[in-house]
């Protein structure tokens, strides 16, 4: 889709809609799990930590950040974590998130 891809290009909601497109095409039989899987693919999360943390956003019912976004002058609070806390603690993660979104 793209020759030399930039980082601003996996971000392209054309571009995302055209990878879940061809992978939906892929499918010999379209099973529900798949389908939901595609669906939810998004080519911004540039690491398997940060899948494995929408993942868990999902399964939480926490609502869903902006991937990649560009960090604007807010009044919002920023919270960090290791890429590993996804791996070995995630419901320790969720926990802090839902606590700093005031779940």
């Amino acid at each position: 889709m793209v020759e030399n891809p930039r980082r601003q290009d996996f971000s392209n909601p054309r571009y995302a809609a055209a990878a879940r497109d061809l992978l939906s095409l892929a499918m010999v039989r379209p099973l529900k799990p798949l389908v939901e899987a595609i669906a939810k693919a998004d080519p911004a999360r540039e690491s398997p930590a940060e899948s494995l943390t929408t993942g868990y956003l999902y399964l939480s019912g926490l609502p869903m950040p902006l991937f990649q976004d560009a960090i604007r002058e807010t009044d919002h609070r920023v919270l960090r974590w290791m890429g590993r806390d996804p791996m070995v603690r995630p419901a320790l993660l969720i926990a802090r998130i839902a606590a700093a979104l005031g779940c």
